[in-house]
């Protein structure tokens, strides 16, 4: 009688810039099944660094280092938020380069929050702009970086997926990094939702 063999874990990496992202991440990990973890070596931590250029170097290291030690990532990720950085394209670049992923918002993640009730797509001028739109517009008790807002985001994450499909279609004449708003957070979900089935 054959033995129903168990597929090796897949090994995946998210690096995240802040608390709000590391949270978030952390409710979609939850909303998995057990079935679906078994398969899945999900790891979720913050960063060392609270900019996207050493975010992104972290990444690199760890994905050399599981390498050197013959416990290789299948995937990295570094999810961060734009922020008005000023070197953002070279971020994107090493990222490229070494096969890093980006789940990136532009302003911030509140941007792919937003997206999950609504199609916008004029930007914010501040972080806190696209905070406090979320706030008055839909999510009343929504505190960043301190409350886990996926069960209720879940409920409206096809929407949220389609209105960022429609978001980048709408930017299509710009590089990622040059659209606002812009998110590749739906890009994450649709990953994770892949590699979990």
């Amino acid at each position: 009688m054959k033995t129903k063999s168990r597929r090796p874990a897949k090994r995946i990496l998210m690096l995240c810039e802040g608390e709000t992202e590391e949270i978030y991440l952390k409710g979609l990990k939850q909303s998995l099944s057990r079935d679906e973890l078994r398969t899945l070596s999900f790891e979720i931590e913050l960063g060392k660094c609270n900019d996207q250029a050493s975010l992104v170097r972290q990444a690199i290291e760890r994905l050399n280092k599981g390498r050197r030690e013959k416990a290789p990532y299948d995937a990295v990720w570094a999810v961060f938020d734009h922020d008005n950085s000023q070197d953002i394209s070279k971020v994107f670049e090493q990222a490229k380069k070494h096969g890093i992923r980006l789940g990136y918002s532009r302003i911030s993640i509140e941007v792919w929050f937003i997206l999950h009730f609504e199609q916008r797509a004029s930007p914010f001028l501040k972080a806190e702009e696209a905070c406090n739109y979320l706030v008055k517009n839909y999510l009343p008790h929504y505190r960043k970086a301190k409350t886990n807002h996926f069960a209720e985001l879940s409920k409206r994450l096809s929407k949220g997926k389609e209105n960022a499909i429609w978001l980048r279609k709408i930017k299509s004449d710009q590089s990622m990094h040059e659209a606002d708003p812009i998110t590749t957070l739906h890009e994450l979900v649709y990953f994770v939702e892949d590699i979990s089935s």
